[in-house]
């Protein structure tokens, strides 16, 4: 009994020690140099505030030394990409850190106007990319309103 009784601890003692070094934060241990921050839009941009979130972090963050925006969109809201955009180009104009647009296989409207704020962009050749622009949908009812009986008048002065 009493040799099982001191396996039992042996066996406690090593459970233990595993779960020590499984809770010590290694990444802060050693250095293995710098970091570089990635931030990936890779959906159509409907909302800046995840994302410029990630940017402040990586620029507080002392263990970062450059930022690469990787980015994989057909674009989406003005506000938002705008916002971005701001985010990043402030970024590169302090000039703390590098900050570099990667551009995926769209990188179209909102992708496209954000990279332009970066210090370098870089792009595949087979990246689609460009028009910055707004593309708004209305419908046209003018023949509806003309089977209605309905008539458009207009009145100039002047």
């Amino acid at each position: 009994m009493g040799r099982n009784k001191q396996y039992s601890y042996w066996i406690i003692g090593i459970i233990l020690f595993v779960i020590m070094l499984s809770i010590i934060p290694w990444e802060d241990t050693f250095d293995y140099g710098p970091k570089v921050g990635v931030v990936e839009i890779n959906m159509p941009i409907m909302d800046s505030k995840k994302i410029v979130e990630d940017l402040n972090y990586f620029q507080r963050e002392p263990k970062i030394s450059a930022i690469v925006v990787r980015l994989d969109t057909p674009g989406g809201g003005v506000a938002a990409s705008q916002e971005i955009y701001e985010k990043v180009n402030k970024m590169s104009e302090e000039g703390n850190k590098p900050i570099i647009a990667s551009m995926g296989s769209v990188a179209a409207s909102g992708g496209y106007y954000i990279a332009l704020g970066a210090d370098t962009i870089i792009a595949n050749p087979g990246t689609t990319t460009g028009s910055i622009g707004v593309i708004m949908t209305y419908p046209i009812m003018d023949k509806l309103m003309r089977k209605v009986g309905v008539h458009y008048e207009t009145i100039k002065s002047g």
